[in-house]
C-alpha cells in the first residue's frame, strides 16, 4: 500500500475499486463507450488513476483516444497468504451528453487476473442492465453487462452498477499489481441517418499500468518455545537463558509459567537465576511461555541438580591382623563408615618394620584382606590400610603390630626342627644337626624351606623315600597312599633290600587284578609301555625276557633296573618330590592336580614360593605342634 494509504485493518476485507465517472463523448452523434477494471501499480497510490486509452470501432469517427480517471483501493493490506480480499469496481455510464438516442445491448470488460490470486465470485448492483454475469477465461475475468439501455437524448442517465469481486490469495510472500483492464467492448445502435448497428473496443494505451498494489505477508506461525536441560552445581545459584525460535521473525517475549518444585527464580524473563534449595540433588523444573503478538507455545527447563560434592573415604575399619607364617602376616578390614559420597574403588595397604614401608598396591573395592609373605622374621610388621574414591585416597587405619616367626605354625622352633626331621626321615635330628639347624635359623640365615630342601638331599630321602616312590608308580602307576608308603619305607628303614620290596608290589593283588596273570615276556613289555612310556626295543625286550627265563633276575629285581634308571628317574623326578613333600610334611597324598600344581609352580616360582603356602593353611597349623 503506498505511502498516506489509509488503514485496512488484518481481517479479510473489501478491495474497493471505483471507476469513477468517464466521459467518453458520442462523436458526431455516434456512442463510445469506455470502462476500466481495477490493477495497481507500485509507482501509484491506491485511489484515482488517470488511464489513457484508445477506442475503436466507432461510426464515421472510428477511432478516438482518450482519459478515463479510475479509482482503485483495497481494505485490507497486507493480507495473509491463504486469505482472501474483495475487489469493487463501479462501471461507468458508456455515453457522455449525446444529442442523439442510443441503445447498449452488451458491455464486455475484460482483466488480467494477478498470479496466486484466484476468483471465488464476482457481485453486482442493480443496475439499468437487465442481466450482469461473470465468468473466467483463461487468467482473465470476463464481466458482462447485457439488456437495453437507452442513452443519450432525452433519455434518462442510466444507473451502472457496482462489481464487488471476492479473491483468494495464495503463494509466497510479495506485492500483488492489481493492473488495469486489457479490453472494453460496448455494443449496440444509434440513430443517426438510419438505425445503425456498432461494436467499439476501448484498449487502454499502457496494458501495463498499475493502479493498486497489495502486499501478502506469510501467515503467522506460532513460535517455538525450545526445552533445555541445564546443569546445577549443588547449592549454587545458575543462570537462565530462556529462548525460542519464530518461523516469521517475529520479536519474542517470555514468561514463567509454573514454578520450579525445588528452588526459587529471580530475574527478568528471558535471563532468570535459579536457586536450589538447601540440601537439595536431583532433578527440578519449571515451564515457560514465547510469545509473538497473537500466538504462544510452551516449553520447559530441566533443572540437573548434582549431589553435594564428593570427599575423600574415611577410614576402614581394621578386623583383625593374623602371622601365617614364616614371613608373612595378613590384615583383615571392613569398609570405612562412609564413602565421601563417592563409591569405593579400591584399598591403599602398606606395611611397615623397623620404620621402613612397603606398598602391597592398592586392591579391588571387594577385598577384605591382604597378605606380606616377604616379611622379616622376628621384627614387628604394622599394616596400614586406606580407602580410595573418585575424589582420592582416605585416611589410613592402622593394624596392631604382628610378628612374623620362622617357625610358626609351629609351638618354637625345637618343635619345628624334630617334626620335620622326623617326618621326612624317619628319626629325630642329632643334637649336632638340631643346634646347628636352629641356630641358622634363628639367626635368619635359613629359613623353613632351606631345611626341607636339605632334608629332601639326605642318604634316607635318595635311598629310601625316592626308590619306594618310584616303585608305587612303576607297578601301579599312582600316587603312593600315605599309610602304604610310610609301611613300605619302615620296611626299606628295617633293612629290607628294594628287590625284595619290589617283588612284593610284584606279587601284590593290586598289581595282579590290574595287569592279570603274564608272561615273563608280556611283563617285560608291560614296564617298556607303562612305566618307561614308550615301546620297548627288541633286543631289550630279548634281554630282559632271558633274565627271567633263566631266572638271573626276579622280576623284583628287573623292576628296580628300570626304576632306578636315570632315564625313569628324570622322568618321575617332579612326581616323587610332590609326592614326598604331601606325604611326609602335609600328611597327606596330593590330587593328580595338587601334583601337577607343585611341579609347575616350581618350574614358574621356584621351590621355596611353592612350599610357604601350604606351610600357612589351616589344615597343616592343625598338623604343626
Amino acid at each position: 500500500m503506498a505511502e498516506g494509504k489509509p488503514s485496512k485493518g488484518t481481517a479479510r476485507g473489501e478491495l474497493a475499486m471505483g471507476l469513477r465517472r468517464s466521459s467518453l463523448a458520442v462523436i458526431a452523434g455516434l456512442v463510445a463507450t469506455t470502462s476500466v477494471l481495477v490493477a495497481p501499480n507500485p509507482a501509484s497510490a491506491d485511489g484515482t488513476t488517470v488511464v489513457p486509452a484508445t477506442c475503436t470501432g466507432i461510426p464515421v469517427v472510428g477511432t478516438l483516444d482518450t482519459s478515463v480517471d479510475v479509482n482503485a483501493t483495497d481494505d485490507v493490506d497486507p493480507v495473509v497468504s491463504g486469505g482472501q480480499v474483495k475487489l469493487s469496481l463501479k462501471v461507468p455510464i458508456p455515453v457522455g451528453d449525446v444529442p442523439v438516442s442510443a441503445t447498449i445491448t452488451e458491455t464486455k470488460i475484460t482483466t488480467p487476473i494477478p498470479s496466486g490470486v484466484s476468483v471465488a465470485g464476482v457481485a453486482f448492483t442493480s443496475s439499468s442492465f437487465s442481466s450482469q454475469t461473470w465468468a473466467l477465461s483463461g487468467s482473465n475475468l470476463v464481466l458482462t453487462l447485457s439488456g437495453s439501455v437507452k442513452v443519450g437524448g432525452s433519455n434518462p442517465t442510466p444507473t451502472m452498477p457496482d462489481v464487488t469481486v471476492t479473491a483468494n490469495v495464495s503463494g509466497a510472500p510479495r506485492v500483488i499489481e492489481w493492473k488495469v483492464p486489457s479490453t472494453i467492448t460496448a455494443k449496440g445502435s444509434a440513430v443517426i441517418i438510419v438505425n445503425t448497428s456498432f461494436t467499439a473496443t476501448c484498449t487502454p494505451k499502457n496494458t501495463s499500468m498499475v493502479l493498486a498494489t497489495t502486499t501478502v505477508v506469510a501467515p503467522n506461525v506460532a513460535p517455538v518455545a525450545t526445552d533445555q536441560t541445564v546443569p546445577v552445581a549443588y547449592e549454587t545459584a545458575t543462570p537462565v537463558k530462556l529462548t525460542g525460535t519464530d518461523a516469521n521473525g517475529d520479536t519474542l517475549t517470555f514468561a514463567v509459567a509454573s514454578q520450579p518444585s525445588h528452588g526459587d527464580l529471580t530475574g527478568t524473563a528471558p535471563n532468570l537465576t535459579y536457586t536450589p534449595d538447601s540440601g537439595f540433588s536431583g532433578t527440578d523444573s519449571f515451564t515457560f511461555t514465547a510469545s509473538d503478538a497473537a500466538l504462544s507455545d510452551t516449553g520447559t527447563i530441566t533443572l540437573q541438580v548434582s549431589s553435594e560434592p564428593a570427599t575423600i573415604p574415611g577410614a576402614p575399619e581394621i578386623d583383625g591382623v593374623d602371622v601365617l607364617g614364616e614371613g608373612a602376616a595378613r590384615v583383615r578390614w571392613s569398609p570405612p563408615t562412609t564413602d565421601g559420597g563417592s563409591p569405593i574403588t579400591g584399598y591403599h595397604v602398606t606395611v611397615t618394620q623397623n620404620g621402613v614401608e612397603t606398598d602391597l598396591g592398592t586392591f579391588s573395592s571387594t577385598d577384605r584382606e591382604a597378605t606380606s609373605t616377604a616379611l622379616k622374621n622376628g621384627v614387628a610388621a604394622t599394616f596400614e590400610v586406606s580407602a580410595v574414591n573418585g575424589v582420592g585416597e582416605g585416611a589410613p587405619a592402622t593394624s596392631a603390630a604382628a610378628t612374623p616367626q620362622w617357625w610358626l605354625p609351629w609351638s618354637s622352633g625345637q618343635v619345628a626342627i624334630v617334626e620335620l626331621w622326623t617326618w621326612m626321615t624317619g628319626k629325630p635330628p642329632t643334637y649336632q644337626d638340631y643346634f646347628n639347624w636352629l641356630s641358622q635359623l634363628d639367626g635368619g640365615f635359613k629359613t623353613t624351606t632351606d631345611l626341607i630342601t636339605y632334608l629332601r638331599t639326605t642318604t634316607d630321602a635318595t635311598n629310601n623315600v625316592d626308590p619306594t616312590i618310584r616303585l608305587y608308580s612303576a607297578y601301579l602307576t599312582r600316587i603312593p597312599d600315605a599309610n602304604g608308603l610310610n609301611f613300605w619305607l619302615g620296611r626299606r628303614r628295617a633293612g629290607w633290600t628294594l628287590s625284595k620290596i619290589s617283588s612284593n608290589f610284584a606279587a601284590s593283588s593290586e598289581f595282579i587284578r590290574r595287569y592279570g596273570s603274564m608272561t615273563n615276556r608280556q611283563f617285560v613289555e608291560n614296564i617298556y609301555v607303562n612305566v618307561m612310556e614308550r615301546a620297548g626295543d627288541t633286543a631289550g625286550i630279548a634281554f630282559w625276557t632271558r633274565q627271567l627265563d633263566n631266572r638271573r633276575y626276579s622280576r623284583g629285581q628287573v623292576m628296580i633296573n628300570f626304576s632306578e634308571s636315570s632315564e625313569y628317574m628324570n622322568k618321575q623326578g617332579g612326581n616323587v618330590a610332590a609326592a614326598a613333600f604331601y606325604i611326609h610334611v602335609l600328611g597327606r597324598a596330593p590330587s593328580l592336580q595338587e601334583r601337577a600344581d607343585f611341579i609347575q609352580g616350581i618350574v614358574d616360582h621356584g621351590f621355596a614360593a611353592v612350599v610357604r603356602p601350604l606351610l600357612r593353611t589351616e589344615s597343616f597349623a592343625a598338623r604343626a605342634g
